[in-house]
């Protein structure tokens, strides 16, 4: 009897990624301070407190996204399945 190939999705135990505490919190900072720069949107015309806040939450996160998601960017040409979620594997299977 031959054995089935084995492709690198079932060459054994699959290890967990380790996720590092930086990014979560960077992460976790960039969408606070898009959350409370929405929130103080009303406040904006009444305040100058409020609307230097405001300009100091959009200079700081947006550039912030950016650096996080650039980090986090897979390299090369998108491939079957890439943009949709799902293996190319797994949408050949029957």
């Amino acid at each position: 009897m031959s054995s089935p190939t084995k492709t690198p999705h079932d060459a054994g135990p699959h290890k967990p990624k380790r996720r590092v505490p930086l990014w979560d919190n960077a992460r976790w900072i960039a969408i606070t301070l898009m959350v409370i720069g929405h929130a103080i949107l009303k406040l904006i015309g009444e305040s100058d407190t409020a609307y230097g806040v405001y300009l100091f939450i959009y200079a700081f996160h947006v550039p912030v996204f950016v650096a996080v998601s650039g980090y986090f960017a897979k390299s090369g040409p998108p491939g079957p399945g890439r943009c949709t979620g799902s293996s190319p594997t797994s949408s050949s299977r029957t």
